[in-house]
């Protein structure tokens, strides 16, 4: 019996809410405002529950592109309890633009897991080319200037913000991984 955790669910039930506002094929961007907030773990939660809908799915991870100035988890490591549903694109990508138009001919979504928007530039780039970006927010945390900043720069380069997802961080996981506890509440739900 293939039982559905809640964190499985929560996932399917977001995945629910973007196929009704994303077109197909769809470039999302997964992002954050600050480090340790879980884009990675957003990423391949959605990855998989995409993938289990039958949508042939592939992650980017900028990490790489920006330098790996960022202490977030490296998407790889997490997407190998998850199988050849979802693929991992190597590091050393060229020009954006290319390709993700590329992967957009091959692929139903591709989710581009960027590091925090106030830390790279390379976040905002491709926020600019994607369908829509989601950005994970660590459940508990203050709201910090790094927040709103976020949002003013998605803004003012013209991005689709679809919401906020908050991350639960399990205090015993000693490798700091996340559970989604609410779908994509409001942005100013998130944020007041």
């Amino acid at each position: 019996m293939n039982r559905m955790t809640n964190r499985d669910s929560s996932f399917q039930s977001l995945r629910v809410m973007l196929d009704a506002r994303l077109p197909a094929p769809a470039v999302l961007v997964v992002s954050a405002a600050c480090d340790r907030d879980g884009p990675p773990t957003l990423a391949c939660g959605l990855a998989r529950a995409f993938a289990e809908a039958g949508r042939r799915t592939v992650i980017i991870s900028l990490y790489d592109l920006a330098g790996g100035e960022s202490s977030s988890p490296a998407v790889p490591d997490e997407l190998a309890t998850w199988g050849g549903a979802v693929h991992y694109a190597p590091r050393g990508l060229r020009e954006m633009s290319d390709v993700v138009s590329d992967l957009q001919s091959t692929h139903d979504v591709v989710l581009a897991v960027a590091p925090p928007v106030p830390k790279d530039p390379i976040s905002l780039q491709i926020s600019r080319l994607a369908h829509g970006v989601l950005l994970a927010v660590r459940l508990g945390r203050k709201i910090t200037t790094d927040d709103e900043t976020t949002v003013t720069q998605l803004q003012r380069v013209g991005a689709t913000l679809l919401g906020v997802v908050a991350m639960h961080h399990e205090a015993a996981d000693l490798k700091r991984r996340y559970n989604v506890a609410v779908g994509a509440p409001p942005l100013e739900a998130a944020l007041n």
